[in-house]
């Protein structure tokens, strides 16, 4: 998982920004250590953008916008991508990652339960 998100990180759409990898290295590293049900708006916009615990997140979009734009990206980066055997995808109406294993048919990604890594 963490070579998929590598790749991804290295993708131009990923690297030329601060925000967008940000988000998606967070989301991925607290989905693969087993926290990723725990993620919340208001949690990333703490950790991920120095926003203060009492931040107001309807005035303050950040999180919503970046996270829009990740999957956006995620899913042209996808698109254009070549043979990729892992696919992370982050879920709609959440902050959690989700990864899809390819099959070497082509046929329909298959989510991949992540172990919790120590």
């Amino acid at each position: 998982m963490a070579r998929a998100l590598h790749e991804v990180l290295l993708h131009p759409m990923f690297s030329n920004s601060k925000r967008y990898p940000t988000l998606l290295r967070y989301v991925v590293e607290q989905t693969l250590e087993g926290r990723g049900d725990e993620i919340k708006e208001r949690s990333i916009g703490i950790d991920v953008f120095g926003r203060p615990p009492d931040y107001d997140t309807n005035l303050d979009t950040i999180v919503r916008y970046t996270a829009s734009e990740v999957r956006k990206r995620l899913a042209v980066y996808y698109r254009d991508a070549g043979d990729v055997s892992i696919q992370i995808r982050l879920t709609a109406r959440a902050y959690h990652a989700e990864f899809l294993r390819l099959s070497e048919a082509g046929s329909q990604p298959q989510t991949t339960e992540v172990p919790k890594e120590d």
